[in-house]
């Protein structure tokens, strides 16, 4: 480990345990925002902080290049030991504790980056919507370069090794109702059972055929019916559709209420009221409830340089540099400023 990172490693455990102890979920992060806000004042950074949303930027330094380097800080809303709550279990806590770290290496060393150095802090990348806000506040309007970490799973990535590049796969979120007719149970003639139209859909979410050599897939990851009494044919149902592919041209393909496997959904098309291919009629509507774009960029940036900076500085810090084997199955919506702040350059070439 490098000495001044070592020195420093108290510091940066003690900001780590506090973040990890005070998880926000998406667009919630008041706290959290205040707290790196804080930080960031008290090391001789500008801040700047949001009316109408969370999240933090700092920034040191003027003119030109300017350098960003970017952390998300929302948790995620799981069940933890029998109970729902916040919790920090994608890693945005450690995300915020480098970027973070960063700084006060970079104060221990006494080096001030040529030009503008930036820190954002992100909310809301759980919900897909947090990049998009970031840039509508044009806080990578001008940036050169945009630096961004992510943590790993093991079946990526190995303990103590590195990548010079996520190729992040991107995402939408579809939620939907369908709505049938209630009935005695007793009766189920009399009534349009919506658990039934919505088990036949998940059947024909898994017939939908795209590029097999691309990753994608299509499942549902929440469905509710019914109610507290349980001889009751349920007439109304709410679903809630994930949907993956590593590229832009296959997600576009998956989302159904725009691709040719349309027909397949029978009652559950956005619009009409066909009847259902087993029989069953029904009707619904879905609703896109955001989404995260590929993280395409220059192809350089996946690959190590066989000499120079890159794989040095990995070994300074205690790292192997491995080109990423395969993509990882996550999104992200750091994709998104790619797509919409098409021109920011990819570091990786120039580390």
């Amino acid at each position: 480990m490098n000495p001044a990172v070592k020195k420093l490693e108290p510091i940066i455990m003690e900001i780590f345990q506090h973040l990890h102890n005070h998880p926000e979920i998406s667009w919630q992060e008041y706290g959290t925002t205040s707290y790196v806000a804080g930080l960031l004042e008290r090391h001789g950074y500008r801040t700047r902080r949001f009316e109408d949303c969370t999240g933090v930027v700092g920034e040191i330094g003027s003119g030109r290049p300017v350098v960003a380097l970017r952390a998300d800080m929302d948790a995620l809303w799981q069940e933890v030991d029998g109970r729902f709550q916040a919790n920090h279990s994608c890693g945005h806590d450690a995300h915020m504790t480098m970027v973070l770290g960063t700084i006060l290496l970079f104060q221990r060393m006494g080096y001030y980056p040529p030009g503008t150095f930036r820190v954002i802090f992100q909310p809301a990348e759980e919900k897909g919507t947090g990049a998009l806000r970031m840039v509508e506040k044009q806080v990578i309007r001008d940036a050169d370069y945009l630096y961004g970490v992510h943590l790993r799973p093991v079946q990526e990535l190995k303990n103590g090794t590195a990548a010079p590049a996520i190729l992040h796969g991107a995402a939408r979120f579809i939620t939907g109702e369908i709505i049938g007719s209630e009935a005695h149970a007793a009766r189920p003639h009399l009534g349009i059972n919506t658990i039934e139209v919505g088990a036949s859909f998940v059947q024909e979410l898994s017939r939908i055929r795209l590029d097999p050599m691309v990753p994608h897939s299509v499942k549902m990851t929440r469905f509710t019916a019914g109610s507290e009494s349980g001889n009751i044919i349920p007439g109304r149902a709410r679903f809630s559709l994930d949907l993956r592919a590593q590229t832009n041209r296959i997600m576009d393909g998956t989302d159904f209420a725009r691709s040719p496997h349309r027909e397949k959904f029978g009652a559950l098309a956005p619009c009409g009221n066909p009847p259902h291919r087993h029989g069953l009629h029904g009707r619904g509507g879905t609703e896109r409830r955001g989404g995260t774009a590929d993280g395409t960029s220059d192809p350089g940036c996946a690959r190590p340089r066989a000499a120079g900076g890159t794989d040095r500085d990995a070994r300074r810090g205690g790292l192997s540099l491995l080109p990423p084997e395969k993509p990882p199955a996550e999104s992200h919506d750091v994709g998104s400023r790619l797509r919409f702040a098409p021109g920011i350059a990819p570091p990786a070439n120039d580390l």
